[in-house]
């Protein structure tokens, strides 16, 4: 038989090792957002991986045979068509509402500073271009 100590201290490298283990899973997921998020995806990339990982889920949880998988093709491509409308609206949107906002900050800046944001501004162009 085991002494206490003995135990004591395999349950606290056990824990220490869960909990190390739980902090890699956080940074990894994190990271993993982190980078989805800085990428600059088109309207149909993230409509297609969503509506990818939602099918793929179906398929897998309600266990749907390919007749079934047949049968909701028409309703994924309607929601495809759906979801990618709503997404350029909304961009279209999101664009007015940081022009506007750009218009705002240039009327507070002065000369010098205008030039800094407008390099700034080209260095944010020129980055989101050369994304895949």
């Amino acid at each position: 038989m085991r002494s206490k100590p003995t135990l004591q201290i395999a349950a606290a490298l056990l824990l220490i090792f869960a909990f190390g283990a739980a902090a890699g899973v956080s940074f990894g997921r994190g990271t993993a957002r982190r980078e989805l998020a800085s990428q600059a995806l088109t309207s149909a990339d993230l409509v297609d991986r969503f509506l990818y990982q939602k099918m793929a889920a179906y398929r897998e949880r309600l266990q749907l045979s390919e007749a079934q998988v047949e049968q909701m093709r028409p309703a994924m491509a309607k929601s495809r068509s759906d979801l990618r409308a709503s997404h350029e609206r909304s961009m279209r949107e999101v664009w007015s509402i940081m022009g506007e906002h750009y218009r705002s900050l240039n009327r507070v800046l002065t000369p010098e500073q205008r030039v800094i944001f407008e390099q700034m501004v080209e260095e944010k162009k020129e980055a989101a271009s050369k994304q895949p």
